[in-house]
């Protein structure tokens, strides 16, 4: 469902709202509008639109229900979070990258080492340094490499669905787990944001308190939202820019090292061999 559908809606279930009719019934009876489907298609299971809808249909209070529908018909709420489409190539780009490390050094542990340290053994001589800590050190590079990727892309993946708004809070363990408390405070702002029309009345909340100065003024009332609503969603992306652009330094600086620590390991036989002749 697109935001402009269930702006519509609103905008029809509030005209069906001022001749008496239940929320309930008004929400029926603009869904049935014959002229819904130029808005975009209906809204999904579990989306927030689709919650949205659920609260405006259950309301208990008509006049709770008016000003509500009222306030979203006339917003705009499909200014959209930006994809970090480069982080999301650069993220694609490490991870093909560490597949191919991770089946390299696979092949050099199980087939080449071995036949290395043979040839150490037939000539006398002594396992590099080098060579010997990079073997011992293999199990925890490779099980760091994996727990640092996992969990890149596990915050990829979510920081994704906050851009589509796609994520409760309060169900989402990765959620709680994997995103810094700037990215959670600014996300759960614009969402607290976006259901002021239905919560306006509660009072514990400070950014309700300053918009319900213009409860009586809704055209102001309506400017303020849509002004705090783009800021808060620059905010938002800024931060989630900044927190993927971490994450893909950390990748890459494991991943280089453990690069680095393969290479240097795997040349040494070279220069025993070239110390021999």
């Amino acid at each position: 469902m697109t935001w402009s559908r269930f702006h519509f809606l609103c905008r029809e279930m509030n005209e069906h709202l001022q001749t008496s009719e239940s929320p309930s019934v008004a929400f029926e009876h603009a869904s049935r509008c014959e002229a819904v489907h130029w808005y975009g298609p209906a809204s999904k299971k579990r989306s927030l639109q689709f919650k949205l809808e659920e609260r405006l249909k259950n309301t208990a209070s008509r006049e709770k229900a008016l000003i509500a529908t009222s306030t979203y018909g006339a917003l705009d709420f499909s200014e959209p979070i930006k994809a970090l489409d480069k982080t999301k190539r650069a993220h694609t780009y490490l991870s093909y990258v560490t597949g191919i490390y991770l089946l390299a050094s696979t092949v050099y542990m199980t087939k080449v080492i071995p036949a290395f340290m043979a040839m150490y053994e037939n000539l006398n001589f002594p396992v590099s340094d080098d060579m010997a800590w990079y073997v011992d050190h293999w199990n925890a590079i490779t099980a760091t490499i994996a727990l640092v990727l996992c969990f890149s892309i596990l915050s990829s993946h979510t920081m994704k669905r906050i851009s589509c708004l796609a994520i409760e809070p309060a169900r989402s363990l990765l959620f709680r787990l994997l995103m810094p408390s700037k990215i959670k405070a600014s996300y759960q702002q614009l969402l607290s944001l976006m259901n002021y029309p239905i919560d306006y009345d509660e009072s514990d909340n400070e950014l309700y308190r300053y918009l319900n100065q213009f409860i009586h003024n809704p055209g102001r009332r309506h400017q303020e939202i849509t002004a705090i609503l783009s800021r808060e969603k620059q905010v938002l992306q800024r931060r989630l820019e900044a927190y993927t652009t971490l994450l893909l330094t950390i990748s890459g600086v494991v991943i280089i090292y453990s690069i680095y620590c393969f290479i240097n390991s795997a040349y040494q036989p070279l220069f025993t061999l070239s110390s021999v002749s």
